[in-house]
């Protein structure tokens, strides 16, 4: 089925995850060459060489669309993280899709940039979860014990 208005896509980065998201990107667009796709990258303000380096991947390579899209900072402030933890503050993002992406942008797929696409995600994207708030694919580490711990939850909710 030919897909007709753009998929849109987003993942959030900090400075340091440049690089990764580039070769998720180059792996969802390599994988999805036939349909219109708008990436959205949420991040604290990057440095233009890496909106550069993402927007050529992105537009040049591939002919798809890039926003950048840079949260103030207030949106954080009660967001914290484990000092020992490898996560970011920049984490957090994904926590406020609807408040950081344009309203008109009804439906978003999220990707970490640890991960390789290898397929078409249309299938996925055409799901109805319209009598939903959210759909999912759950984390290969997601009932690992310390996760409840850390967030004080109690595991019989999982």
């Amino acid at each position: 089925m030919k897909q007709t208005s753009a998929m849109h896509v987003a993942c959030n980065i900090d400075r340091n995850y440049v690089k990764y998201c580039a070769v998720m990107l180059t792996s969802l667009l390599e994988n999805n060459r036939r349909h219109p796709i708008h990436v959205h990258v949420i991040s604290s303000p990057l440095e233009p060489n890496d909106e550069d380096v993402l927007r050529s991947i992105v537009e040049d390579k591939y002919g798809k669309k890039i926003s950048f899209h840079f949260p103030p900072s207030t949106i954080l402030e009660d967001c914290r993280t484990d000092e020992t933890s490898h996560i970011s503050l920049a984490t957090y993002y994904r926590l406020f899709l609807t408040s950081i992406l344009p309203p008109e942008v009804r439906k978003v797929i999220y990707l970490d940039c640890d991960l390789i696409v290898n397929g078409d995600i249309s299938e996925f994207w055409n799901m109805d979860i319209s009598d939903v708030s959210l759909g999912c694919v759950e984390d290969m580490w997601s009932q690992r014990p310390g996760n409840y711990v850390q967030l004080h939850y109690d595991r019989k909710y999982s």
